[in-house]
């Protein structure tokens, strides 16, 4: 099995990348042959490799980021981002042309339009 070499700055593990190559070649339990990336800390498969440091950094990395402004804690990065982006920014609302509803995000308010009042 072959992995593409990843940023090792970026992707923190309790170990290194070479010593988890190995064990994931070596596993026996990769039932998934082929494009299969699993954790070596838990039993997480991912499918991508983007996914398996996202899953990483996420649960196994103990950093969290915390918001400036509210001191809310995030385990991503872009979690962060878009909260400071909906909750501190100069967000615009999206109201419901139907109800009283209002939506930060244009996918909150066509979730609302489809199983509120069944459009879309």
């Amino acid at each position: 099995m072959s992995f593409p070499s990843p940023n090792l700055n970026s992707f923190l593990i309790l170990g290194s990348w070479d010593n988890h190559e190995q064990e994931v070649e070596s596993s026996s339990t990769n039932v998934l042959k082929g494009k299969s990336f699993p954790c070596y800390n838990c039993e997480y498969v991912a499918t991508q490799n983007g996914h398996l440091k996202r899953h990483v950094i996420a649960k196994h990395s103990g950093e969290r980021l915390e918001c400036k402004s509210c001191g809310k804690k995030f385990t991503l990065k872009e979690s962060l981002r878009r909260h400071v982006k909906e909750v501190h920014g100069n967000q615009m609302f999206l109201p419901c042309p139907e109800c009283d509803f209002v939506g930060r995000r244009q996918d909150s308010l066509n979730y609302h339009l489809q199983w509120k009042h069944c459009e879309m």
